[in-house]
């Protein structure tokens, strides 16, 4: 892989780096060395023999529950606390 110069100026253009035409060319020169040191490393990786298939990104298995009614005792109590208007819960204005 190798950086072409508009896509090096594009770069210094959005982190706002000025460059001289000798800067570009050796930061050119050195990226391109690290891409390549990069993908020959990459290269030496055998896919097959170290990386297993990923079926969820989830180490551990969803927990799930049974779904069962259950009732509240309470909830007349817990209701007859909350202000009320026309027969509707009663919220104050947010915004």
């Amino acid at each position: 892989m190798s950086l072409e110069k508009e896509e090096l100026k594009a770069i210094a253009e959005m982190v706002q780096i000025e460059m001289t035409k000798e800067e570009e060319e050796i930061i050119q020169k050195d990226l391109k060395c690290i891409f390549k040191l990069m993908d020959d490393q990459l290269q030496k990786i055998d896919i097959h023999k170290e990386l297993k298939p990923m079926v969820s990104p989830c180490t551990h298995p969803n927990r799930l529950r049974q779904d069962k009614v259950q009732y509240f005792e309470e909830k007349e109590e817990l209701l007859g606390a909350l202000p009320m208007k026309n027969g509707y819960f009663y919220v104050p204005n947010v915004l």
